[in-house]
């Protein structure tokens, strides 16, 4: 018999027995799988019995109306008239009770699926994507360390502190990463709890000394053991004793640059850990660094909320603050509008790909619904986390269920299945890598001005920052950072593989953001009104002097990016050979080595 035969029996006997428990009871013969089955079908024949009929509490006609939706799905009958039913189930004819089964269907059902679940573990490991927290280094060195860290910082000692440490350098570590490492590695945790035990809020030089030389060692013995992976060691000044940070990432790429004899190492970082301090860079360097450092998660973040859901067709660009932004100002309107054609104007070249404009499509479609859900959320006093990622950390499916529509979280669900696709992840890919290019090429910058030493403020900056003596800017202070991402900024735009056009997008998001200020805000100004200079352009006509608003700042940015990408290359380079009094030097890249991608 078949599975309906068997539900039109099971019913028969309830409509003898006027009674729903009855149709189960009769179920119970069947294979213990079909029987369970067959229960659920009962109860949904039953469920769209109660919507087609009111049926003033009788089982009987329950059950008569469950058996014709049984039998023919697509039944057209007046199923509140009783008499219609009992005529039309009279039709149907006596139905014998089912016959008893055997468990064979259910043993024969778990042993495939027991042999499939097997299979299918064996497959995943095998083709599973590369995670390197899943790797046993990995485990060290991004939670382990992590949780140091986090001891440290809350003070934590005695036992919790001596387990975390011994998960850092024991056995299984020592197999993970070799004895060597693990010593330097012990050397370094020393180190930290040197710095702690200071009370020095700044650090005093010994102990600060030993610990980022710990961490430099540390990196020499993972490079020469081909371990993929970076530890970075800064000191946070705080009240009272100061903290040693150890940030640890994996290296998805290792490339080599050369520029009049120097050689540049740069590696492009994953972030391993699980500390919840993030820089906003897109990548740094120090003097005490041993290579400059890109961070892929920041570049990712930057592509996907603001530049790339400008691909697709009558995007903006986003470049200033949410709050400003929902003032509808004109000035805001016309200068995202226009960042929008200029980064479809950039990428102009790659988007006769589809799946290209296919990337922006996702990502505008993606940045509506954000927006639109934090309109929702706010209502009720939530704040919504906007995503940083290509594809995001948090479950929104989860956290925004029964707050928005079910049908915008499937379109959710299902666009970012979308951007996982192969052919539009490696079109995402495309994207990205002229991109990590050019801050490449920034970072590369650092370390030659590095190894250059000191130079005088240029003139340019000097009357930005209200500085009158050139020379007063000692190593560490604002002008120093300042001069020296001006620097950076001005040879990635003359450099850099890629056009300048996007940087120019990138940078104006810092002077027109409310938020933004300090550091990188001067020194982007710096670059706009330099450029602006060499294109023939008064800055100070057009943006004015002293307190500076922003929509006069908007009205310099649109002026730049009119310009074609040569003029905007050859203006950095003469402002940078002005400022600087020699040319910006050219960078090449010698050779690169590539490790397991981490797709997360």
């Amino acid at each position: 018999m078949t599975l309906r035969a068997d539900l039109a029996a099971a019913l028969a006997r309830g409509v003898e027995a006027e009674s729903v428990i009855a149709a189960n009871a009769a179920l119970g013969k069947l294979d213990p799988l079909l029987a369970l089955v067959a229960r659920r079908r009962v109860r949904r024949l039953l469920r769209r019995a109660d919507l087609e009929a009111v049926l003033l509490d009788d089982p009987a006609q329950r059950l008569r109306i469950a058996a014709l939706f049984n039998e023919d799905p697509k039944i057209a009958l007046d199923f509140s008239d009783r008499d219609a039913v009992l005529a039309r189930y009279a039709e149907l004819g006596a139905r014998p009770g089912p016959n008893r089964r055997g468990p064979w269907f259910t043993l024969g059902t778990l042993f495939i699926l027991g042999a499939l679940l097997a299979a299918g573990f064996f497959v995943r490991r095998a083709f599973a994507p590369f995670d390197p927290r899943e790797t046993a280094a990995g485990r060290v060195l991004g939670e382990g360390l992590a949780m140091f860290v986090a001891r440290t910082s809350n003070g934590v000692n005695g036992t919790a502190l001596a387990e975390t440490r011994q998960t850092l350098t024991g056995p299984e570590a020592q197999k993970a990463l070799g004895k060597d490492t693990v010593g330097a590695l012990s050397e370094l945790l020393d180190a930290s709890g040197w710095v702690v035990a200071s009370q020095n809020p700044d650090g005093p030089l010994r102990e600060s000394e030993r610990f980022y030389n710990g961490a430099n060692s540390l990196g020499a013995l993972m490079r020469k053991g081909k371990l993929p992976y970076f530890v970075d060691a800064d000191i946070i000044a705080r009240a009272g004793a100061p903290l040693p940070l150890l940030m640890s990432f994996y290296i998805e790429r290792e490339s080599e640059f050369e520029a009049g004899g120097t050689t540049v190492r740069a590696i492009d970082l994953w972030r391993l850990d699980t500390l919840g301090i993030r820089y906003g860079a897109l990548g740094y360097t120090r003097p005490r660094t041993p290579a400059a450092l890109v961070l892929l998660d920041q570049i990712e973040s930057d592509l996907v909320r603001s530049v790339l859901p400008a691909l697709a067709p009558g995007e903006s660009s986003e470049l200033v603050d949410d709050e400003t932004r929902e003032q509808d100002l004109p000035w805001v309107t016309e200068i995202e509008r226009r960042a929008g054609e200029t980064v479809r104007n950039h990428y102009a070249a790659l988007s006769a790909d589809p799946h290209v404009l296919e990337v922006g499509r996702l990502l505008a479609k993606r940045r509506m619904l954000v927006r639109r859900w934090r309109a929702t959320v706010a209502d009720g006093g939530h704040l919504l986390r906007v995503p940083e990622r290509l594809i995001p950390e948090a479950n929104y499916g989860k956290d925004l269920h029964l707050r928005v529509a079910n049908e915008e979280l499937y379109d959710w669900d299902e666009l970012h299945d979308d951007l996982l696709a192969k052919k539009n992840y490696a079109a995402f890919l495309r994207l990205r890598e002229p991109y990590v290019a050019g801050i490449e090429r920034h970072e590369v910058e650092h370390r030659l001005d590095f190894a250059r030493g000191f130079r005088p403020i240029p003139a340019s900056l000097c009357k930005i920052l209200g500085l009158e003596n050139p020379l007063d800017a000692p190593a560490g202070s604002r002008q120093e950072r300042v001069s020296s991402e001006f620097s950076a900024y001005l040879a990635q735009l003359a450099d850099a593989p890629d056009s300048p056009e996007l940087e120019l997008v990138v940078l104006s998001s810092i002077l027109l953001n409310a938020n933004s200020g300090g550091t990188y805000w001067y020194a982007a100004l710096g670059l706009f009104e330099a450029i602006a200079t060499e294109l023939g352009i008064d800055p100070e006509r057009v943006v004015g002097r002293g307190r500076l608003e922003r929509e006069r700042i908007a009205t310099l940015v649109a002026q730049l990016l009119t310009r074609n990408p040569s003029e905007l290359r050859t203006a950095a380079m003469r402002a940078y050979e002005k400022a600087y009094g020699e040319p910006v030097p050219h960078v090449v890249k010698k050779k690169t080595s590539q490790n397991a991608e981490w797709r997360h």
